[in-house]
This record gives structure tokens, sequence and C-alpha cells, in this order.
């Protein structure tokens, strides 16, 4: 006779907030910060004469760069980061016997994927920093019979992918396995 068991996958994935939901949750500072960040960072790159977009952390004593604006833009992640969380842990909890997010981190803290003096970096560079995308690693666990835990990573990818399409702009899994 089979028993029950429980059955923990981590899930790797990248949502996307939709920007009427960023903009009802903080306001239009989201509209502002990307933008004005991105000129600024982009003036300290020419002036460092760096070929590349260095990740947030870089600027933190760059005098070019306004202290208040990447303050503000951090914490603003922060916010939005906390916001993103609870909405998939809300969103996921029926479909799993439990939902935990073992981290999150806004993509705008991540090194960018822009080059300075490429025709349209300030405007991409502006959309990276947008807090609009996170990664998270999850950590779901499925009750399941003995017999059928076969295939129970991709079952879980396809239940986040399908739980979430509806509530962010984007969703894509990067990965499942059993933990």
């Amino acid at each position: 006779m089979a028993g029950i068991v429980i059955i923990r996958v981590g899930i790797g994935l990248e949502v996307r907030v939709e920007e009427a939901d960023l903009l009802g949750q903080v306001g239009e500072i989201c509209e502002f910060i990307g933008p004005n960040l991105a000129r600024q960072i982009d003036r300290a790159c020419q002036a460092d004469r760096l070929g590349y977009y260095p990740a947030l952390d870089y600027f933190e004593d760059h005098m070019q760069v306004d202290a208040d604006l990447l303050a503000s833009a951090k914490h603003l992640y922060e916010i939005v980061a906390e916001l993103v969380r609870a909405e998939v842990t809300r969103r996921l909890r029926p479909a799993f016997s439990n939902v935990f997010c073992e981290h999150i981190q806004s993509v705008a803290l991540t090194l960018p994927r822009v080059r300075p003096g490429q025709p349209t970096s300030i405007g991409t560079l502006a959309r990276h920093l947008t807090p609009d995308r996170f990664r998270l690693d999850l950590l779901v666990s499925n009750i399941v019979r003995e017999g059928r835990i076969g295939g129970i990573d991709t079952q879980s990818r396809q239940k986040v992918e399908r739980w979430l399409k509806d509530h962010f702009a984007e969703v894509n899994v990067s990965s499942a396995r059993v933990v």
C-alpha cells in the first residue's frame, strides 16, 4: 500500500510586475527612478572611461551619482520586492502545501546587459533600473502518493507558471529541482 509523502521542489523564476500594478502600489516614483539614475550612471561611466555599466553597488561612493537618488532606488527595490514576495506566496499557496521564498532580488541590482556607446544604451539601462523585474528562489512542497513522485519537478514548474501567469506581466521559470 502506497503512503503519502511530502516532496520539496526548489523553483527559480523571474517575474515582471505589470506597469499599472507598480504605479498603483508605489506611485510615479518608479517611472522617475530608472531614467534619472540611468543618465547619472552613464555620465559616471563616461567620466571613468568604463566599457561597461557596473552593478549599482559600484556607485555608492561615486561623486557623479546622487547618493540620495541611489538610496531611494535601493529602498524602492526593497519595497517592491516585499510586495512581489507577498503576491507570489499568496498566489501559490492554494497550489502547494507550503510555499517559502528563500531569496528575492531585483534585477536592477544585477549587472546590466547593455554597454555604454550602444545606440539605445541609456533607454535600455533605464528599463533595467526600473523596479519591475525580480528573481526569486522558492521552496514549494507537494503532498503526493509514493508511486507518483516521478516528474514532480516538471509538475511544480507548470503549476507555478499557471498560477502566476495572470497576475504578472511575465513569468519565466528557469529551474525546478527536487530537493
